[in-house]
């Protein structure tokens, strides 16, 4: 991306765990996300692609400010995520990995008290929450505590949390993970509806997903990035196309 529309820049992005052996052993190190650089433009949306540990959510929980990088820097907007996560966190929204929900709270309190916290005043917030229930199809299971609801439909909430109040970065963390064909279609409707007007970063397991809903994708393996560009550039570099008997 040009410099001037650069709206996410990773420079050298590093996370390392330490923890100590036994007595007098000292301690061991891991590094999970080693040096990643790379830069996200307005109105993109980005995949991280890859297996479990590869450092997809590791990166995500450095970006949203859960937590603290062992190295490098990121800016998302102009704002550093090391000294300035709560200018960050105005413009952001995040589906995490795992549902952080109330199970006493209904779809439609979760979405006001996190439209609250959006600052949104009641006119909008009425309206935004309505939307927000019918993009995900959870307009007629508003009102039923989630602590009801499928592993799909709370995924659907979550990702409709992470929409509320126009945010203008977006972080989802897997969004589809245990959702039913029909469910997971949905969602991939939505997220291509919405992307447009703010930077998306979806991370996932699935080649068909980042398929679908990347504009550019990258294949993590081992906590760097080992491969960037479009579905059919990585198709044409790493696809070997298909044998039928």
């Amino acid at each position: 991306a040009s410099a001037s529309n650069r709206a996410v820049v990773l420079d050298r992005l590093s996370m390392t765990y330490s923890k100590s052996r036994f007595m007098c052993c000292g301690k061991i190190s891991f590094r999970a996300v080693k040096d990643v650089c790379v830069t996200m433009a307005h109105g993109e949306l980005f995949c991280l692609l890859g297996h479990n540990g590869a450092g997809k959510s590791t990166t995500i929980g450095m970006l949203t400010g859960l937590l603290t990088p062992t190295g490098g820097d990121a800016t998302i907007l102009g704002h550093s995520i090391v000294d300035s996560m709560d200018q960050i966190r105005e413009n952001m929204g995040v589906c995490p990995q795992h549902d952080v929900l109330w199970p006493q709270l209904t779809a439609r309190e979760h979405l006001e008290l996190y439209a609250g916290f959006k600052k949104l005043y009641y006119a909008d917030m009425e309206k935004d929450v309505a939307e927000r229930l019918e993009d995900v199809n959870l307009t007629l299971a508003a009102d039923t505590p989630c602590g009801n609801y499928s592993g799909g439909m709370k995924r659907r909430l979550s990702v409709s949390i992470a929409l509320i109040g126009d945010p203008k970065i977006v972080f989802l963390d897997e969004p589809t993970t245990g959702m039913d064909p029909v469910s997971r279609r949905q969602v991939w409707n939505l997220i291509e509806r919405v992307k447009r007007g703010r930077v998306t970063l979806l991370t996932t397991h699935s080649m068909e997903e980042a398929d679908v809903l990347g504009d550019r994708i990258s294949i993590m393996k081992g906590g760097r990035l080992a491969s960037l560009g479009t579905s059919l550039h990585l198709k044409q570099k790493y696809g070997n196309g298909y044998q039928v008997s």
